[in-house]
């Protein structure tokens, strides 16, 4: 029993020995594979697990080996990153030291165009520049002093008399201009006059009878309405007509009413108060600058006379006296003789117009084109247009002004004088179209600076010529205006190439390697030391 026992206590620990061989020779195994799978010389360190299924104790020495290796790497890889950061930190503090770092840029909000640290600006203008010749008719607002012939001889043609003048005022008269209506009942010296057109010509005396009658300077509309009046006012000695001159001047004068010229007189005064018919005038408000006279009559007879003074004020006042002269025979009444003209020509009077034989509307066209040849003025006029470019660029001490020039729509360049970092000028625009204003600037002590630029064009119309009110006014005017600003901006560090290493912790003193054979070797002694436990046990047990 003793021997037994003993044999199999022997195979026990022979047993126990041979498994422990075995699982140095697995761990031994293990380890190498291990350190043999990490690169000192890589930047990355690549960990490479093999796995086993031959025992547990193999599986969790490998697990226990790659998380050790996986931690050291991370806290490697942390110690590197901070140094880098740590670095550039260092770096950016010493570009800051002394502004040395900073250089002056512009802003994200400036609209300038960079050229190696020089910076470029546009500023846009339009000139109006033009000039136009144009015959125009320059019409002034005028006066028209419009005298009717209400004599007996041209009683018959009277009707065609005042229908020429309202075609006259409808055409060639505007709604600026001023008419006076007059009248006179005989050719003779002082015959062109008024009384008051409130007197009743039947409580007349004779020798105040044949004085004529006035209305006042007044529009166009109601000159129209009064020659229409006038035109449905039948003259005596006519079917369904007046039946004296009393009654027909009295009709003559209502239908004024209210626009007629009148005086203080009173019916029956003696004697009748008397005003010359440009006194009548000149003693109206309102009156245009310039006045032209027309008058309506006939051939005259031999012992007729035109009035002298009312001669000589139209040819030193009016702008023209026209005489339309009918001479026509068209009733027993009508003077045809030549003495109207002959009277008007040794008064030096310049403009007759004689309708004698012509077809009626043949003469109303002619009657309008003197007029508008010779009571309306005429001129040549010239607008012209001019534009004006004032220029301001002005920069602050941070900025320094490079240079400016203008350029024409044609592209011809005009340099801009700088004056203590400043442009301020005022130039002629000759061109029609687009300039431009072009600056170039440049930062100066790398500190914040602003420069700013404006380029504003003025434009004015003129008119100019003989006989023309000359003025200006002024048009629309453009402006562009633009301003850039330089902020000091941390320059980009220069960033060098850092490699980085994984520095493997410091190991412990290991025993020397044995490698892959050596650990195989033992395996098989560990193998043989169980199998050999394996007799002695048997042994001890049947014995």
């Amino acid at each position: 029993m003793n021997k037994k026992y003993l044999l199999r206590k022997i195979g026990k620990h022979v047993c126990h020995v041979g498994l422990t061989i075995s699982s140095v020779a697995v761990i031994a195994s293990t380890t190498v594979n291990a350190e043999e799978a990490v690169t000192s010389s890589d930047t990355n360190v690549t960990t490479v697990t093999e796995t086993t299924t031959e025992a547990t104790t193999e599986a969790t020495t490998a697990e226990v080996t790659t998380e050790a290796t996986t931690v050291t790497e991370s806290k490697a890889d942390k110690v590197s990153k901070e140094e880098t950061k740590a670095d550039s930190n260092t770096k950016n503090d010493k570009a800051l030291v002394g502004n040395k770092g900073l250089k002056a840029m512009l802003s994200p909000d400036s609209t300038a165009t960079n050229n190696n640290g020089v910076y470029h600006q546009i500023l846009k203008g339009k000139s109006l520049v033009d000039e136009a010749s144009s015959e125009t008719v320059q019409r002034k607002p005028m006066d028209l002093i419009a005298i009717v012939d209400f004599s007996s001889s041209l009683q018959v043609k009277r009707t065609e008399a005042l229908t020429q003048l309202k075609t006259l005022i409808e055409k060639n008269l505007t709604d600026d201009d001023k008419i006076m209506l007059q009248g006179y009942i005989y050719n003779k010296e002082a015959s062109y006059s008024a009384h008051g057109a409130q007197l009743d010509y039947s409580k007349l005396k004779e020798a105040d009878w044949g004085i004529g009658f006035s209305t006042k300077l007044i529009t166009k509309a109601e000159a129209l309405s009064i020659i229409d009046k006038w035109l449905g006012i039948i003259p005596p000695n006519t079917p369904n007509g007046a039946g004296n001159y009393s009654e027909y001047f009295n009709a003559v004068a209502q239908a004024m009413g209210d626009l007629g010229f009148k005086t203080d007189d009173v019916d029956g005064a003696t004697p009748v108060k008397t005003v010359p018919f440009e006194e009548v005038y000149t003693s109206q408000s309102g009156r245009n600058q310039t006045v032209s006279v027309i008058q309506f009559t006939d051939g005259w007879a031999d012992t007729e006379k035109m009035d002298p003074t009312f001669a000589d004020w139209a040819k030193k006042n009016a702008k023209t006296f026209m005489s339309v002269v009918n001479r026509n025979q068209v009733s027993e009444y009508d003077n045809n003789g030549e003495f109207s003209i002959k009277s008007m020509r040794e008064l030096g009077h310049p403009n007759i117009y004689e309708s004698t034989g012509k077809d009626k509307d043949v003469v109303m066209k002619e009657i309008l084109e003197q007029f508008e040849n010779t009571a309306v003025e005429k001129s040549t006029s010239k607008k012209k247009v001019t534009s004006k470019g004032v220029v301001n660029i002005k920069a602050d001490k941070n900025v320094t002004l490079v240079s400016a020039k203008l350029v024409s729509p044609s592209g011809s360049k005009q340099e801009l004088k700088i004056e203590n970092n400043t442009v301020s000028a005022e130039v002629d625009l000759t061109e029609k179209g687009d300039y431009t204003v072009e600056y170039e600037f440049s930062a100066k002590n790398n500190e914040a600076g602003t420069i700013t630029g404006s380029f504003v064009v003025n434009s004015k119309e003129e008119l100019s010529g003989d006989k023309v009110d000359a003025g200006a006014k002024e048009l629309p005017s453009t402006k562009d205006e633009k301003t850039d600003k330089l902020v000091p901006t941390l320059e980009e560090p220069t960033t060098e190439a850092v490699t980085t290493t994984v520095q493997k912790p410091k190991e412990e003193k290991q025993l020397p390697k044995t490698g892959t054979n050596s650990s195989s070797f033992l395996s098989a002694i560990g193998a043989v030391l169980v199998g050999f436990s394996g007799l002695l046990y048997r042994k001890g047990k049947t014995e």
